[in-house]
């Protein structure tokens, strides 16, 4: 799976699970892939009314990854802010 395919993959997935919930689409954030678990990691910012930060509207981010071998979905997580 190339990197374009495993963007979009994460973005459908995320669609899927959390689409009733988002006010916009999903934008791609960050990109990597572990070698070691085979796994691609795709950041998204979400913008969902349910959020803590809705009113600012400021997007959460959630890390979603996939396996190499067929783009299916091994985890959803939160990401947490950093602190500057």
């Amino acid at each position: 799976m190339d990197v374009k395919k495993a963007v979009e993959a994460a973005k459908a997935h995320v669609m899927n699970v959390l689409g009733a919930e988002l006010s916009d689409v999903p934008t791609t954030q960050e990109v990597w892939f572990d070698s070691k678990k085979r796994e691609w990691c795709i950041t998204l910012g979400i913008l969902r009314g349910t959020s803590p930060v809705a009113g600012l509207r400021l997007p959460e981010y959630k890390t979603v990854r996939l396996k190499e071998t067929d783009g299916s979905l091994v985890s959803i997580r939160s990401r947490e802010y950093s602190r500057v």
